[in-house]
């Protein structure tokens, strides 16, 4: 059996590159699959739903979904130091929890 000398170093770059085209589009596939989105709307909404809940500065905004329900995690600092975490709906702008 003879050993082709070449044959390597033409198909290791073809199968790097087919490896980073099949990694990209599995993560972009599941980031999109599993990474609800607001609009700027919804997430001024529920920024302001939460302001007017709890005094404070605002930390962090996150969305998640629960129960077929979009809710928006709003993390807050208040004056004191005390952290609070509230979860709004983005339909409704209704406090549904608060920690």
């Amino acid at each position: 059996m003879r050993h082709r000398y070449g044959t390597t170093p033409r198909v290791t770059p073809l199968f790097a590159a087919l490896l980073l085209v099949a990694g990209a589009t599995v993560s972009t596939a599941y980031a999109a699959r599993t990474t609800p989105a607001l609009t700027a709307d919804q997430a001024t909404a529920c920024i302001q739903a939460a302001t007017t809940a709890q005094a404070g500065k605002v930390t962090k905004v996150e969305v998640e979904q629960k129960g077929g329900q979009q809710l928006c995690e709003v993390g807050m600092v208040d004056n004191s130091g005390k952290k609070h975490k509230l979860q709004i709906d983005t339909n409704t702008h209704q406090v549904v929890k608060a920690k």
